[in-house]
């Protein structure tokens, strides 16, 4: 009789070890999907902004790292329409204002920049 417990706890064991197994690799294939959904959006939205362009006034800009590169900027056209630039780094900005008019030409990452200090171009990079 005690074989015949021993067998059946073994067994138990053993299932509830493939149960618990299957549960955290079909989370873990979930979280794989997951993170590439997430960077074939992050592509997507990357490939929209280099194929963009745009101008008009800078109506904000904002550190949201230690490293003062890196900027969400808020842009209003001359039709009044907002549209924010994501969290990017952008060289050669420490000197823009609020204010200062900004140019995206299609096809590139440069931005065209006139304000207070002169004529700027900076570079947009996308972590």
């Amino acid at each position: 009789m005690k074989r015949v417990y021993k067998i059946i706890l073994a067994i138990v064991i053993i299932i509830a070890i493939a149960l618990s197994g299957k549960h955290y690799f079909e989370r873990h294939l979930l979280q794989q999907e997951y993170m590439q959904v997430l960077k074939q959006k992050e592509d997507e939205y990357i490939n929209s902004f280099y194929q963009s362009s745009f101008s008009g006034v800078v109506t904000y800009i904002k550190e949201y790292e230690k490293n003062p590169n890196k900027y969400v900027i808020g842009i209003r056209d001359s039709a009044k329409n907002e549209r924010t630039i994501g969290k990017v780094e952008i060289t050669n900005f420490s000197n823009v204002m609020e204010g200062d008019t900004i140019r995206k030409k299609p096809n590139s990452f440069e931005l065209e920049i006139s304000g207070q200090n002169g004529n700027i171009s900076s570079l947009v990079k996308y972590k």
